[in-house]
């Protein structure tokens, strides 16, 4: 593809390029995900992840079977995945507060990053920190949009 073109299909897509950005993106992500092969999260090892952590935010942890049914998946897979997050320090289990007989799901510390521990990280919280708060607040909003049409997709 030429320059020209590439530009011609940047501005058929939007007249801003969003959708254009958004899908280089996701071409970047692809290959960064394949260079990480063997140390990435699965895509079901991160939408576990995402929803044990909104669940721990609203205040109503998830259990084991929460999860399993969320996910679609059986219980003894969701047990396989739970033992997994736990074993890479990523959720915690503990009783349930009020059924001793189940368990919660609780996240780690999500702010134990440490600098210089994964540059790409390092190199996103210095981008962010150059946006207004109005440009942080749009972009916040749509990614947190983005993700709600990502989790809700179906696979072809």
């Amino acid at each position: 593809m030429t320059d020209d073109t590439m530009q011609q299909a940047r501005e058929d897509t939007d007249e801003h390029g969003v959708s254009w950005a958004l899908e280089e993106l996701r071409l970047a992500e692809a290959r960064l995900d394949r260079r990480r092969q063997g140390r990435a999260p699965t895509s079901r090892e991160r939408a576990a992840t995402r929803w044990i952590f909104e669940r721990d935010d609203a205040g109503d942890p998830a259990t084991p079977s929460e999860l399993a049914e969320h996910l679609g998946i059986s219980q003894s897979t969701a047990s396989e995945l739970i033992a997994k997050l736990v074993d890479d320090g990523i959720v915690a289990t503990r009783q349930h507060p009020r059924d001793g007989r189940s368990k919660v799901l609780s996240p780690m510390n999500r702010n134990d990053h440490i600098e210089g521990d994964d540059a790409l990280t390092d190199e996103i919280r210095i981008a962010v920190a150059h946006l207004t708060d109005e440009q942080a607040i749009a972009v916040r909003d749509f990614l947190d949009h983005l993700r709600e049409l990502v989790d809700r997709a179906e696979p072809r």
